[in-house]
């Protein structure tokens, strides 16, 4: 399993995804910050993070929840109109852990965990593993919440912690990505693809055999 292929640290994984590929292609040996991409079409991009990267598949720019216009002007869309999805699977090292630490206990638990700075993991941390990414573009991009004084200082104590580090992209082949998001995107794949997982068509309940209750399938 994916797990035993890894070097201490910690691996983030979305929960409102269903992601598919062969987790033999995972390489942890020497990347201290990695992140996991699929293609998709980049009308989906739209909706999610996408992933720039250069020969090396090093980011070099990550586009959250952009346009398609902005994507194809950045470069992100390829000759398919596809682009690299963030899939929400994003591994740290024990290095870079230890620098997220660092920012809590070197500083009031309160000034990263607050109702005004909203931090988010994509927009706040990562962000600056982009290798053109810039302070002054840091501080402009759209937050989780709103611009305020709190949140700028904790980008500025983030990026002085974090800018030095590469993040490897890992281009997923062959994978799928199936985002559960809304009650939209929950509907049609229960259409669609539960076959993946083996559902079954049953319901499990509570109420007494001798009870009889209609069910409404529309």
């Amino acid at each position: 399993a994916m797990p035993s292929r890894m070097k201490p640290g910690a691996l983030i994984l979305s929960g409102d995804v269903l992601l598919t590929f062969d987790y033999s292609q995972i390489d942890f040996s020497g990347d201290k910050a990695m992140a996991f991409s699929v293609k998709k079409d980049s009308k989906t991009g739209e909706n999610h993070g996408v992933f720039l990267t250069d020969e090396n598949n090093n980011l070099i720019k990550f586009l959250h929840k952009k346009d398609k216009e902005t994507l194809k002007e950045n470069g992100a869309v390829d000759k398919n109109g596809l682009v690299d999805i963030d899939t929400g699977v994003i591994y740290f090292n024990m290095e870079i852990i230890n620098k997220m630490l660092d920012l809590v206990y070197n500083n009031k638990f309160g000034v990263f965990i607050n109702s005004k700075a909203q931090l988010s993991l994509y927009n706040d941390f990562v962000y600056v593993f982009s290798k053109k990414a810039t302070l002054e573009n840091y501080l402009k991009e759209k937050p989780e919440g709103d611009f305020c004084r709190e949140l700028n200082e904790c980008r500025e104590k983030i990026w002085n912690k974090l800018n030095n580090y590469n993040m490897k992209i890992i281009k997923t082949s062959p994978a799928d990505f199936i985002h559960l998001g809304t009650n939209k995107e929950l509907l049609e794949f229960n259409k669609n693809y539960t076959h993946i997982i083996n559902w079954k068509k049953s319901i499990s309940s509570n109420v007494e055999e001798n009870i009889h209750y209609n069910i409404n399938t529309s």
